[in-house]
């Protein structure tokens, strides 16, 4: 099957508890970011104070927040006149299925901060 027609209604209700609960794992993983960040920061200013150190550098990435693509689906449903839409497969699976071009890499960049 490479399209199907769903009630507008219901499908905003998922794309809702979809986006409700990215938002929650994204903040989340901010929570640890900014703790290992201050942790890292932390240390290195200890070091610096104590003269054992004076190269600062750390690399953490801050963990991405797709909450927009959510919220512009809801808009868009929000908006439509129509009591049911036509997806595509692919749409099926993003709006539906919660499984974005994106995910694979926005749950590998945040894992490490939502372990904590």
């Amino acid at each position: 099957m490479q399209k199907v027609k769903v009630k507008s209604a219901q499908l905003l209700e998922i794309v809702r508890k979809n986006r409700d609960g990215h938002r929650a794992q994204y903040e989340k993983a901010f929570e640890g970011y900014q703790q290992e960040c201050i942790k890292l920061l932390e240390a290195n200013l200890e070091s610096l104070k104590n003269g054992k150190g004076h190269v600062v550098n750390f690399q953490e990435i801050a963990p991405y927040d797709h909450t927009r693509d959510y919220d512009r689906l809801i808009e868009m449903l929000g908006m439509s006149v129509d009591d049911a839409v036509e997806l595509t497969n692919r749409e099926f699976g993003q709006y539906v299925q919660d499984d974005w071009e994106w995910k694979s890499d926005w749950a590998s960049s945040n894992s490490k901060y939502l372990s904590r």
